[in-house]
């Protein structure tokens, strides 16, 4: 296992720097010392954002300047959602934006797209919803079972949000390549004071069911010393599930990220060196 970035984490640039660029990310990643990024791609019929490009060639470049500084992209991450009850062109749009990711995932040599499943509409039927989103798997499955690049799925949303829906999800879609890429905060009070020992333990119950399926994942960060998480305990499940990815930082708190992120990364690779299963080479 190893550190990496999300690009995520540095959406204040993005939005607000018109110079900052994927290129500089990459040098501030590497500043920080990471040697792997997951980057936000976009949303159907939108330009891209965070990765700057949507072509071979340019993805190519786009790698290249990753690369020179000593990083790698381990994901794309694309925006999309498979429960579009009210409009079945924008459905239709979301899929191909998926399959479009898939081909240039795999041109690019890219293992990982990670994705999402979709929103649950209100006062609309969720068995209906549920089956869109299988249905869209569906058709998505050649093309990442082709291209042989893995559909890591987050437990986002509200829809498949819970550890064992989205293992359901996978099993009944039934592919090799529709994976996951669990993010055990997403939907536990972990940061608050409100937190107790029975989310806690929910938490990293929904944790222990998607880590056999994973292939990324992400680690919400909130504080350098990541004293909200049980490193020794996360790291476990990891390790017994054979997992050998990404452990992708997403950073949520206030203020400079950069001296956080750093310490951050240096916490988890410490605790990743104890268990033994530090990747120098990610």
């Amino acid at each position: 296992m190893f550190p990496a970035l999300h690009s995520f984490s540095l959406r204040d640039s993005f939005k607000t720097d018109p110079k900052f660029k994927i290129e500089t990310a990459f040098r501030l990643c590497a500043s920080m010392g990471f040697r792997s990024m997951s980057v936000i791609t976009g949303a159907a019929g939108g330009a891209p954002t965070d990765i700057g490009a949507d072509t071979v060639d340019g993805l190519k470049r786009v790698i290249a300047s990753g690369l020179a500084q000593g990083v790698k992209i381990n994901a794309y991450h694309p925006y999309n959602d498979f429960a579009c009850v009210n409009s079945g062109g924008w459905l239709q749009d979301n899929i191909a934006y998926i399959q479009k990711w898939l081909r240039l995932a795999a041109e690019t040599g890219v293992p990982n797209i990670s994705m999402y499943t979709g929103f649950l509409v209100e006062g609309r039927d969720r068995g209906q919803m549920e089956d869109l989103v299988v249905k869209a798997f569906n058709e998505c499955v050649p093309v990442a079972e082709t291209c042989g690049v893995n559909m890591a799925v987050l437990n986002h949303h509200s829809l498949f949000f819970k550890g064992a829906e989205i293992v359901a999800l996978i099993k009944r879609v039934g592919s090799p390549r529709l994976t996951s890429c669990p993010d055990p905060w997403k939907g536990f009070p972990l940061f608050e004071p409100t937190c107790t020992d029975a989310d806690r333990e929910a938490m990293y119950a929904g944790l222990e069911i998607m880590a056999p399926h994973a292939t990324n994942s992400h680690l919400k960060v909130k504080s350098g010393s990541l004293a909200e998480w049980d490193l020794d305990r996360l790291i476990g499940i990891y390790k017994k599930a054979n997992y050998t990815g990404a452990l992708t930082m997403e950073w949520l708190g206030s203020g400079d990220p950069i001296p956080q992120l750093i310490e951050a990364r240096q916490v988890l690779e410490a605790a990743l060196q104890k268990h033994g299963v530090l990747r120098v080479d990610p």
